[in-house]
């Protein structure tokens, strides 16, 4: 029998009896996306809570109140980093018994968040300031760094390097992606991009950045050597997240219109392959994240029935949505799957992230 976790405080006893009345739905006629494993892990903004599913079935494993407008969440090291925007704080709760276990001051408005391969280090963009915050998990201490000298420059996601070495962000004022070097807090690049950056995703031979930029609906490629933008493509309103297949042939986008839709671009071609809708009229889409495998994507949305598609890209279809319990508004959204360490590119090969001391 699996077990079930309600922790109140923070968590509404009504959103809480709606959790239970959750737990056993499952799905009738099996599982969604057969043989995954592990647990994704799904914040609100609206209800500040945090709730955890069984990939495969959508079954609920645990509800937890946090602080206010929760915005991100990542695993590291047998725990989960949550960014608590209005709380200005990295929530830090126990992965199994999903306890929380402390928070961590950060500067104002910490964002989009994402974690080393090895577990070693957790990185966010530090949306109200000019810097991305770096924790050691071992120690969770925090160190911040900047990344344009603009303190206007509102840093929103960031991605780090495969070697380690390197935390690329998004500068949303300062219409730029920058590059900062962990060791020694050095702004090695600054690219202008176009109007209002969302995220960055850098290819594994770390030639190549793709970016969403939000206010011109485009999805556009740089050349990190030559420092160019070399192509772009208009993909929908507001795109957002982004996530690479494991062999680099697509990558999933989310766009912030109505309804909530995530587009799948054959990078090849730079052409929109499919479009596809997650939910319904009134709905926008949040942050999503794809098996290792390459084969689910597990999308959360807002809106009326707020909750997760899961997207089998055999078929570039939905093939099931769980349920957020009591609605409200799923944003972040990680998938800690046992088959890869980190997702199917968002992995460091080599040595853990170093912070600056001081």
């Amino acid at each position: 029998m699996r077990r079930i976790v309600i922790i109140f405080g923070l968590v509404p006893l009504v959103l809480a009896l709606a959790a239970v009345a959750a737990l056993g739905a499952g799905r009738a006629d099996g599982p969604a996306a057969p043989g995954q494993r592990g647990t994704v892990w799904v914040v609100n903004r609206a209800l500040n809570d945090i709730a955890a599913f069984e990939p495969a079935t959508g079954d609920l494993l645990a509800v937890v109140g946090l602080g206010k407008e929760p915005n991100g969440v990542t695993v590291a090291n047998g725990k989960v980093y949550v960014s608590e925007e209005g709380a200005n704080a990295i929530a830090v709760l126990d992965a199994q018994s999903f306890a929380v276990l402390k928070r961590i001051p950060s500067g104002p408005k910490p964002h989009h968040i994402q974690s080393s391969r090895n577990g070693q280090r957790v990185v966010f963009g530090v949306y109200g300031t000019n810097r991305v915050g770096v924790i050691d998990t071992a120690t969770d201490t925090l160190v911040e760094l900047a990344t344009s000298s603009s303190a206007a420059a509102r840093t929103h996601a960031p991605f780090p390097s495969r070697d380690g070495k390197t935390v690329y962000v998004t500068n949303e004022v300062t219409n730029e992606i920058a590059a900062v070097d962990v060791a020694t807090g050095a702004i090695e690049l600054s690219v202008p991009v176009g109007n209002r950056p969302s995220e960055i995703l850098v290819t594994p031979d770390e030639k190549t950045a793709y970016v969403s930029v939000r206010n011109e609906n485009k999805l556009k490629v740089i050349d990190l050597g030559s420092r160019a933008i070399t192509a772009e493509l208009v993909v929908g309103t507001q795109p957002d997240t982004l996530q690479l297949s494991p062999g680099g042939k697509s990558l999933v986008v989310a766009l912030r219109g109505q309804p909530a839709q995530v587009v799948v671009v054959d990078t090849s071609s730079l052409s929109v392959a499919a479009t596809i809708t997650i939910g319904g009229a009134g709905t926008t889409a949040a942050h999503q994240w794809s098996s290792a495998s390459g084969r689910y994507t597990y999308a959360a949305f807002e809106g009326p029935a707020a909750g997760v598609a899961v997207i089998d890209h055999r078929s570039n279809e939905v093939v099931a949505t769980y349920p957020y319990p009591g609605g409200g508004k799923p944003h972040g959204l990680h998938y800690a799957d046992p088959a890869a360490t980190h997702g199917p590119v968002l992995a460091l090969a080599g040595r853990a992230l170093g912070v600056r001391g001081g």
